[in-house]
């Protein structure tokens, strides 16, 4: 079976050593990357990843900016966006609301988020 690696993964970077080879990240995999403020971060690696991606993302932004880049082209590709923004930091973008205590009368369910967030998890 033939594949792009495009279709698997996202394109990172190249390596110093051996000096050029292409370095992947598989889809399904959780990819953390560290850098100073402004090195390039989120326009460099981040947006072309989410956008290259077909699948399902979820992502952590902390920067209006960041979401308007990549929000609008993902949801023009057919893909369905959901943004939670409990500050009301994105006018104009459809609100995800979650609550944590609806569902909480089954005692089960109240049991199991009750541990969930003490877990930390």
């Amino acid at each position: 079976m033939r594949f792009q690696a495009r279709e698997v993964g996202w394109r990172i970077g190249r390596s110093e050593v051996p000096h050029g080879v292409e370095l992947w990240s598989r889809f399904d995999r959780t990819t953390g990357v560290f850098g100073a403020q402004g090195s390039g971060k989120t326009l460099d690696l981040l947006a072309p990843a989410l956008l290259a991606h077909g699948g399902p993302a979820l992502v952590t932004l902390t920067k209006l900016d960041d979401l308007l880049l990549t929000v609008s082209r993902r949801r023009a590709g057919g893909r369905p966006v959901a943004v939670l923004d409990p500050f009301r930091t994105a006018p104009g973008i459809e609100e995800l609301v979650w609550d944590p205590i609806d569902g909480c009368v089954d005692p089960m369910v109240a049991e199991r988020r009750a541990k969930a967030f003490a877990a930390g998890t």
